[in-house]
């Protein structure tokens, strides 16, 4: 989807922007190729067929999250085979999700430490489940660090953060709608697992993806994140479906192993 997009700077560390401009190609077979022998020699030869965009600067911090809300509703607006009303609807599960992912890797360019809050999504475990009235996020015995991670993405706040301002994809639910992490842990099990990293955070959304059927949520929630930006700079804040979770069917499964 990203394939002629450039990557972040490799070194972002003490930066809070990034400034440049879109190369544009543009074929002009009519125009003859300029002769670099007439130019000077501290002269770049001009090429009509690539065309430089307008300048622009995005920032790379912003002073708080970007709060999201969730619609009373579990449908996508329109229909596919994947978004029937029986199949999972994790978008708004999964963009958080991304957004953690895209928020950290800035982080780990700027050498900023990030860590978890007080603030967590609250687990239910054996009868409790069936007493939420939220939406539930049955995990089972998926691995410990999964299960903190989703309490603090899924939090009603910020359940995570970096000391002073925050990646521009940083974001959190307002308390709009509570969710409950259905596991069979106890909360002192997971109480001590640290914040993953990027590529940590990669592979723990694999490992949540593999507990459900979510279709091709995961790159609608891919490319939702993307746009967390957009909405903070404007003012916006976004919307997404109300969680449709299933009890799941897979079997649980251990820790993935990070190499």
């Amino acid at each position: 989807m990203l394939e002629h997009v450039p990557p972040l700077p490799k070194e972002l560390c003490g930066k809070r922007d990034i400034t440049g401009n879109a190369l544009w190609s543009v074929p002009s077979p009519e125009l003859p190729i300029p002769r670099c022998s007439t130019l000077e020699n501290d002269d770049e030869p001009w090429d009509p067929e690539r065309v430089a965009g307008v300048r622009k600067t995005f920032h790379l911090r912003i002073p708080k999250h970007t709060i999201c809300t969730i619609s009373a509703q579990s449908d996508f607006g329109y229909t596919f085979s994947d978004c029937q009303s029986s199949s999972p609807n994790g978008l708004a599960i999964l963009t958080l999700c991304w957004s953690y992912i895209f928020s950290v890797r800035p982080l780990e360019l700027q050498h900023r430490r990030m860590q978890y809050s007080l603030i967590k999504t609250p687990t239910a475990t054996g009868p409790d489940r069936q007493q939420q009235k939220g939406v539930i996020v049955y995990l089972g015995y998926s691995s410990k660090k999964l299960v903190r991670w989703l309490c603090a993405i899924l939090a009603p706040g910020a359940g995570w953060f970096a000391e002073g301002s925050v990646p521009p994809w940083a974001a959190h639910y307002s308390q709009d709608v509570e969710f409950f992490i259905g596991t069979d842990y106890l909360a002192e099990d997971i109480i001590q697992e640290s914040p993953p990293s990027s590529a940590e955070a990669a592979d723990l959304l694999v490992e949540f993806c593999e507990l459900y059927d979510f279709g091709f949520q995961p790159s609608i929630a891919f490319l939702a994140a993307l746009l967390l930006p957009f909405h903070n700079a404007q003012g916006l804040q976004p919307r997404l479906p109300m969680p449709r979770i299933p009890r799941y069917t897979k079997p649980s499964h251990g820790s993935p192993v990070y190499i």
